[in-house]
């Protein structure tokens, strides 16, 4: 309900301070398999399970959760993007 919310709809209010990553890649991640997964999908598509460091996934986790960037609203459905706020060191990393 707009009247609720009043002049903070769509407005960036809270951006959290994420700590520092050193290594957002997982060190340990197999790009090799990776590589061979993708050309030996019809569909193109990988699931890169453990490509991020657990540092940086907890650091977007975090973000996710906190950050009020969520400003993309449809049915089922949250949006957000770099533009709009959902930017951070550790994506800007990747």
């Amino acid at each position: 309900d707009f009247e609720n919310i009043g002049l903070i709809y769509n407005t960036l209010v809270y951006m959290p301070n994420l700590p520092a990553i050193d290594r957002v890649i997982n060190a340990n991640f197999d790009f090799a398999l990776a590589r061979q997964q993708y050309y030996g999908s019809s569909n193109g598509l990988v699931v890169m399970d453990g490509f991020l460091s657990p540092k940086a996934l907890d650091a977007l986790l975090q973000f996710s959760l906190e950050a009020t960037v969520w400003f993309d609203l449809k049915k089922g459905y949250f949006g957000a993007y770099m533009a709009q706020g959902f930017a951070n060191d550790v994506l800007l990393q990747l």
